[in-house]
Parts: C-alpha cells; structure tokens; sequence
C-alpha cells in the first residue's frame, strides 16, 4: 500500500510505510510463519500415516520368450502367457497405512518444543516492531524539530535585517548612535555571545598597539556595554577580558 499525499505525511503514515517496508519485520514473520509450519509438523505425528504408490511397466522383449518350446512341433507354445513373470505390460500398486501408537513422549516434546519457538517468534515479532516505531517515531520528531528550528532561524534573520535597516535609518537620522549600527550588523551576521567575547578580547589587543590602555578600554567598554546591555554577565566577563588583552 503507497501513500501519496500533497502534503506532509502524518506520524501514523510515516509508521505504516516504515512497518511494510521493514526488513527485520519481514523477518520475524517469516519466523512466525515457519514455527507455525514446525508445529503442523509435530501435529502430524499423531495421526495415521497412509503411503500409496503405482507403476506400470512395458517390456518390448522379454528374456522369458523361446523358453518354453514344444519339441514336437517346433513351435513356441503359449504357456508364458500364464506366468506371473515376463509380461510385457506389468502394472503394479501398493497401500500402506502406520499409526504411532507409543514413541516414549518424543511427539509431546515436539509439539512443546514447537509451540515455545511460535512464542519466541512472536516476541521477536513485537519486540522488532516496537524498536521499529521507537525509532521512526524518534526520527520523525527529531525532523519536525530541525524544520522548526530551520524556520525560526529563518525569522531571527529576518528580524536581524529589519533591526539593522532600522538602526541605519536612525544613524542617518541622528537619532541613534554608530554603536547601535555596529550591534545590529553583528548580530545580523550570526554572532553568538561566545563569538562576541572572542572578538572583542581580539580587538582590544590589536587596538592597543597603536592606542594607550584607556583609550582602549574606553572604546572596547563602550562596544561591550552596546552589544551586551540586557546580559550583565557578558558585560562583566568580556570587560574582564579585554582588561587580560591588552596589558
């Protein structure tokens, strides 16, 4: 059965194809379907056992021909006609029937033996399907998820861009400070905090050699208090570390 849908496929879909397309499903029934055979078999021990076979036999010569002559005459005589041996057309047929009457428990252990294998494959069966649907279930969530995170990524750029246009426009204006333009590009360029903390150590170090110590700290303070004004705790570590880099 194939599913074909313009859309995305449902969690229940997405189980049915991946159980008919399962190879290891495939194989535990094919378990079932044998053990459920193993104990046909050891049933079938307890009933009468009947064998009938038939075959025809066409001789063209006979080794029985010429051995009966009459002497008097010189002619073959038509005894050989009467044997029970040298015919030329032989049809024989043969019935049998047995029935195992005492064989010391050796069906009974068959037959239990048989049904513990059918109950084996049946766990096997559902322990495969349930590992199966475990991780289909987990693969499907975990795709949903990174659609998901794809899309929020997608609006977080978005916002970023607009927030950068924004502060641009406000810089020409007047009305907000080169700060905020350097601020909205970086986080438009995806810079987390850990990239920031980074970057900033780096430049504190390659402004301090052509500038004093304050007249770095200074510029890299106010780039740090910018980027970082809702996260103390990246203002006072990235602080801490532009003070490492450049003394």
């Amino acid at each position: 059965m194939l599913f074909r849908s313009s859309g995305p496929l449902s969690l229940e879909q997405v189980l049915q194809i991946a159980e008919l397309r399962s190879e290891s499903i495939a194989i535990a029934r094919t378990s079932i379907r044998k053990a459920e055979g193993e104990e046909v078999r050891a049933r079938a021990g307890l009933f009468p056992q009947v064998t009938a076979s038939a075959s025809y036999d066409r001789s063209l010569a006979s080794e029985y021909s010429g051995l009966f002559n009459d002497a008097s005459t010189g002619s073959s005589s038509s005894t050989t006609a009467s044997l029970p041996f040298g015919q030329s057309n032989v049809w024989r047929m043969s019935l049998s029937a047995s029935q195992n009457l005492f064989d010391f428990g050796r069906i009974r252990a068959q037959r239990a033996q048989a049904a513990v294998a059918h109950t084996t494959a049946d766990l096997a069966l559902t322990g495969t399907r349930a590992q199966l649907l475990f991780e289909v279930t987990q693969a499907y969530y975990n795709a949903a998820l990174s659609d998901r995170l794809v899309a929020i990524a997608e609006a977080t750029v978005t916002q970023a861009t607009a927030t950068l246009h924004q502060a641009e426009a406000g810089f020409r204006a007047g009305t907000q400070p080169e700060f905020d333009v350097l601020r909205a590009r970086m986080v438009q360029a995806g810079f987390n905090m850990r990239q920031l903390f980074w970057a900033t150590g780096i430049l504190g170090f390659l402004i301090s050699s052509v500038a004093n110590n304050l007249t770095t700290a200074l510029i890299m303070g106010t780039v740090i208090t910018t980027l970082g004004r809702h996260d103390r705790k990246f203002v006072a570590l990235s602080c801490i570390n532009v003070i490492n880099a450049i003394n």
